[in-house]
């Protein structure tokens, strides 16, 4: 299961990597400057985005989280408690 990083938790920095599987990341955001930025910081390291509906229920989720198969989801407070 890839990390959960929240939205507005500046911790870990995304830094460019070799392996391909490591580069996925599904974004989880609703449209806001929280998906801008962290869409261009992923690309801007080479990374793949995913973005996930936040309107997405669990089993659903799981569905396009295994399927991406990503290193890391960036995901807002609000989604995380979302049916």
């Amino acid at each position: 299961m890839p990390s959960l990083i929240p939205a507005c938790f500046s911790g870990p920095k995304l830094s460019p990597c070799d392996s391909s599987a490591a580069r996925r990341v599904a974004l989880m955001l609703p449209n806001s400057a929280a998906f801008v930025a962290s869409f261009f910081a992923v690309a801007r390291v080479g990374g793949v985005i995913a973005p996930l509906n936040v309107e997405y229920r669990s089993q659903e989720l799981e569905h396009y989280l295994t399927d991406i198969d990503a290193a890391a989801v960036i995901v807002c407070r609000a989604a995380l408690t979302h049916g």
